[in-house]
């Protein structure tokens, strides 16, 4: 079994009564050991390192009882080492009781052959391995359908999912929050002058840039193209201005720079921000937050655009429009 660590076991004898000769021989096979001789040291050992699987010979034979109960849940719900309990030779009400236990535990009664004993070990190994690693495909497939490939950041499936919830936290609990869109100025023109390999590595390189200015709660994301979002969660709009002003700074510091080839780029941006008591939909603020990227991008691009500045009067306002709408943009 060739694993980049061995199987760790926990031995957890209560009972009075020696378990079976097991140690030497899990030794042997490669196979991690550590040993546990009452309740509150297998509890303790298991919350501070869970071990792939535990031995488990409890005082008593009670499957109801507090002991192996305890044992049992001391993973919580998400338990993924599964329990192998050695017991006196049951009866037909207890074996039925440890066949509830759940999918990843079994049990052996005694007197039992050391080779099956060892064979049960070795089983419940393979199966906790084997869960261990389609939890961990599942996770990665799980974060790959949330994540922009050519980036690392979130995409725009995830985006707007966010962008719906924000909207209704900040109503709900009268939180500001802000959405900065974005654009690379005359990205087309990277592409046409390099080519859409260095064009990759651009985009690359900024959504590393991006992520220096940006806070763990925030929610960085391409959208397409070269058009990226930022939802900032409890962040009002001059505090989103200021960090849309540090990440042209930092886009700015340095050019992109790969096999000889060097580009230095811009950023349009287009910002607004709620205040938690505005009756506004998450289409509405995102339309609002595009109406001044427009803006930006009209008045010559490589500068910030907040909504505020470019609202309409209340009086005359619609919720569907915004400066420019049914134009055409500017050009990348």
């Amino acid at each position: 079994m060739m694993t980049d660590r061995p199987p760790r076991l926990l031995l957890a004898n209560h009972h009075t009564s020696a378990l079976p000769a097991l140690e030497p021989l899990l030794l042997e096979r490669g196979y991690a050991v550590e040993t546990t001789r009452h309740l509150i040291e297998t509890v303790a050992r298991i919350a501070a390192q869970p071990p792939d699987v535990v031995v488990f010979q409890p005082l008593t034979n009670n499957v109801d009882g507090f002991e192996i109960r305890h044992v049992l849940e001391s993973g919580g719900e998400e338990r993924d080492h599964p329990i192998l309990l050695v017991l006196p030779e049951p009866p037909l009400d207890t074996a039925l009781a440890i066949s509830r236990l759940g999918p990843f535990d079994d049990f052996v009664a005694l007197p039992c052959p050391l080779d099956a004993l060892l064979a049960r070990v070795d089983l419940l190994i393979a199966r906790s391995r084997r869960c261990r690693e389609l939890s961990r495909a599942a996770r990665t497939r799980e974060r790959d359908s949330v994540t922009d490939f050519k980036t690392g950041l979130w995409n725009d499936r995830f985006f707007f999912q966010r962008l719906g919830e924000e909207v209704a936290r900040s109503r709900r609990h009268h939180l500001a929050a802000a959405l900065v869109l974005l654009d690379i100025d005359h990205f087309k023109a990277i592409n046409d002058q390099f080519d859409h390999l260095f064009g990759d590595f651009v985009l690359f390189s900024f959504a590393k840039k991006l992520r220096t200015v940006v806070r763990q709660i925030d929610i960085p994301a391409r959208l397409g193209g070269d058009e990226f979002g930022l939802l900032l969660p409890n962040t009002d709009l001059e505090e989103a201005a200021l960090l849309a002003t540090r990440l042209k700074a930092v886009v700015a510091a340095s050019p992109f720079e790969k096999d000889s080839q060097r580009t230095v780029i811009t950023l349009s941006m287009g910002i607004d921000a709620l205040q938690g008591d505005e009756a506004v939909e998450p289409d509405q603020f995102l339309r609002r937050a595009d109406a001044a990227l427009f803006e930006a991008k009209r008045r010559g691009r490589n500068r910030i655009c907040l909504w505020p500045e470019i609202a309409p009067p209340p009086t005359a306002a619609r919720a569907d429009d915004g400066p420019g709408a049914g134009a055409a943009a500017p050009a990348n």
